[in-house]
């Protein structure tokens, strides 16, 4: 067991510590922090805009749907979509990317001409 003035030294060191320095730690540290979120959206960069997201999380749904073409989710559609447009599909030969980026980049555009009082 470790004694108070281990406890101390050791708290010491973690507060200066600047986190891993080598190639390793650092991809070990990057795939516990993933693992910990539980999903691979969740690794996408803070500093992305909403349209990336969007974008990413799009891809994301398509390749689900491509890889598991037997699974409940290619009888529903896509997030935030109207089951009654036409271009949204679950085939490569479907637009669905597209549609959803176009979707994604009109409510970027709304959201960047709301001018809000000062």
């Amino acid at each position: 067991m470790a004694s108070e003035a281990q406890i101390i030294a050791n708290r010491a060191n973690a507060a200066r510590s600047t986190g891993p320095r080598t190639v390793e730690g650092k991809a070990r540290v990057a795939y516990i922090r993933d693992r910990e979120r539980g999903n691979t959206i969740a690794r996408l960069d803070r500093y992305q805009t909403s349209l990336e997201r969007s974008y990413y999380r799009a891809l994301h749904d398509l390749e689900f749907r491509l890889s598991n073409p037997e699974s409940s989710a290619m009888s529903e559609p896509p997030r935030g979509a109207s089951a009654l447009s036409p271009k949204i599909g679950f085939g490569p030969q479907n637009d669905f990317c597209s549609e959803s980026l176009s979707r994604a980049l009109a409510e970027e555009n709304k959201r960047e001409t709301a001018v809000s009082p000062l």
